[in-house]
């Protein structure tokens, strides 16, 4: 499906007239932005394939469990430690937004983090979760219509699972040709003794288990980052990456944002969204209306709702807080105070 220009709506910034969120004053404080990493020097040492190569792995609905080509949610029930599954309807409207919900799994006790995203490169989601130990599981989707998953497998360990930790197809495994994306989820998380954002890429199953490997790190000096993120919000057909800070701010680094004289790309930070991010607990950006725009969905902390806003449809560098169209934003769920995870 190829990326449209839509016109804008009136659009305003999505933390506060979107969302309604605000960040507490006693939040707000001098923040330093990362900087760019051996990893990401590395990356844009390569030039970009043409659009068509990277469309697929970029566009294509990451998060859809069930297989109908719609991005899906996935929750974890606090009391039970069940989760929960909720099927894109392929638009975002209110609470009809998202149907279910279907129990997927009766109990997951000892978790600490979740994240759904093709482990084992067969072309479905996947649940990924962490104990409190730091060790990493995998539980694949069978791939039924209300999908299955089969018992958990261990096959990494040394997480710290208070720090961000985010699963994604961001690179291909071929270190000669890393930007073309290969429709396997990696890891970019934050770790919390360097204080880096570190890339490990997901080289294929060795044994029926997901193999990674450490490729540096992608942004130094990340010692305000709270969150971190992939999504293609710029429509160049390469994922940004996007971080929440202390400071309740939305933040995207864009990997080809400019060139410098010698037709190397540089990469640049443009603020999304102002503030309000430290009263959202859990942030997604799934394609709710299947433009091939990643949209924006926030679970709020104090209230347990769920809302969305849908991609404007335009990126503007010059004015980056208008990638969201805030005349769409609507809740799409409430009474969710019961999930610990949404994912």
């Amino acid at each position: 499906m190829k990326k449209t220009t839509r016109t804008l709506s009136t659009v305003a910034t999505a933390g506060l007239l979107v969302l309604g969120l605000a960040t507490p004053a006693s939040a707000a404080e001098p923040v330093a932005l990362p900087g760019t990493g051996p990893a990401l020097a590395a990356l844009s040492a390569h030039r970009a394939p043409a659009a068509p190569a990277r469309r697929m792995s970029v566009t294509s609905a990451e998060n859809d469990l069930n297989g109908d080509g719609i991005d899906d949610v996935l929750t974890r029930d606090r009391a039970s430690t069940g989760i929960d599954l909720y099927t894109g309807t392929g638009g975002l409207n209110g609470t009809s937004t998202l149907a279910g919900p279907t129990r997927v799994r009766t109990a997951t006790p000892n978790r600490v983090w979740f994240g759904q995203g093709d482990l084992n490169g067969d072309g479905r989601a996947d649940i990924a979760s962490i104990d409190g130990s730091g060790v990493m599981y995998a539980a694949y989707n069978q791939g039924t219509s209300t999908p299955s998953f089969a018992a958990d497998v261990s096959f990494l360990s040394g997480f710290t699972p208070s720090s961000p930790v985010c699963l994604g197809d961001f690179v291909g495994s071929d270190p000669n040709n890393p930007l073309e994306p290969d429709g396997r989820a990696d890891l970019v998380l934050k770790n919390p003794s360097t204080k880096a954002i570190d890339l490990y890429v997901n080289d294929g199953t060795v044994n029926g288990k997901p193999s990674y490997s450490y490729r540096g790190a992608l942004l130094t000096g990340a010692d305000y980052v709270t969150g971190i993120h992939l999504a293609d919000l710029t429509g160049d057909y390469f994922k940004d990456i996007l971080v929440t800070m202390t400071d309740g701010t939305l933040w995207l680094l864009d990997l080809f944002a400019d060139v410098d004289s010698a037709g190397n790309p540089v990469a640049k930070w443009f603020r999304i969204i102002d503030s309000g991010m430290n009263a959202a607990d859990h942030l997604l950006f799934p394609d709710f209306n299947q433009d091939d725009y990643p949209d924006f969905a926030a679970r709020l902390t104090a209230t347990g709702e769920l809302r969305g806003v849908l991609h404007s449809g335009t990126w503007n560098p010059a004015a980056p807080a208008t990638v969201f169209d805030s005349a769409t934003g609507q809740l799409v769920r409430s009474g969710w105070t019961g999930y610990d995870w949404v994912f």
